[in-house]
């Protein structure tokens, strides 16, 4: 198995690369730098962008894990979220899948948290949110290190003295994420298909779902919100649907012609 990974310090930091390799018996490269944003590797003109779009365009891999810099999916998030798409795309084109490694929220009372200027729940979820909207946009893996952080960092000490990077603790649990997500993907694979077919749980029948939904279980009297929905999705079809997903899916049923009433609110 080869990996490619696309990253910054969170990911070279005490030698994580090293750490999944040995977990998952793999050969890992990494393409890092310090602060490094998912543009760069997008970038031909630069070292790092020039190194990755080669790799993807000569070498063959199984997997390409990208991360972004720390606090750039809140503070760039539609930059964010673009590159995401960019080189999700790319990696399929390589016939690899993308996984994005979500990263996590600054240590709780430190000093990073503390110049960054917004509280330790706030960071963590708006983090979750950004790293889970990308990759329900892109149908990529997520290795969700920061849920790992946010439910360890009470239990047991995992930063750096600067409260941001992790320490080599930190760093084996971020790789044991990982390796465990690519594991449960290659189990999934080694499952024999005899015929193929949509299962309930297809994201590809998504809108169909919504628009039966809609169809069957709407009037002018019954409306649904967006949380129902996607609770909804969930119970009967087990498709997991980010709440920002909603919107855009009604969206394209009513570009297809569909008429759909709503309205949206804060709340």
């Amino acid at each position: 198995m080869r990996i490619l990974m696309l990253g910054n310090s969170f990911t070279f930091a005490n030698n994580m690369p090293e750490t999944l390799a040995n977990l998952i018996d793999a050969e890992v490269v990494q393409h890092t730098r310090g602060g490094a944003r998912l543009a760069e590797q997008l970038n031909p003109d630069t070292k790092m962008g020039g190194m990755t779009q080669a790799a993807l365009e000569n070498e063959k891999w199984d997997y390409v894990i990208i991360q972004e810099m720390s606090n750039g999916p809140i503070t760039s998030r539609e930059s964010f979220l673009n590159n995401t798409a960019l080189l999700c795309e790319r990696i399929r084109s390589n016939g690899a899948v993308p996984v994005l490694y979500a990263t996590w929220a600054y240590q709780k009372g430190g000093k990073q948290l503390e110049s960054f200027g917004m509280d330790y729940d706030e960071m963590y979820q708006k983090m979750y949110d950004a790293y889970h909207e990308a990759a329900d946009q892109n149908g990529a893996l997520i290795a969700d290190v920061g849920k790992c952080f946010y439910e360890e960092a009470t239990k047991q000490d995992i930063f750096a003295e600067d409260g941001c990077h992790p320490n080599e603790l930190g760093s084996r649990l971020a790789a044991q994420v990982i390796a465990d997500v690519i594991l449960a993907n290659q189990a999934s694979k080694t499952e024999v298909v005899i015929e193929p077919k949509a299962e309930d749980n297809d994201t590809r029948l998504r809108i169909l779902y919504l628009y039966q939904m809609l169809l069957t279980q709407t009037d002018e009297d019954h409306t649904l919100s967006t949380k129902q929905i996607t609770d909804r999705m969930m119970e009967q079809h087990n498709i997991l649907v980010h709440r920002t997903t909603v919107p855009k899916d009604i969206d394209l049923l009513r570009a297809a012609g569909f008429e759909i009433i709503g309205e949206r609110k804060r709340a």
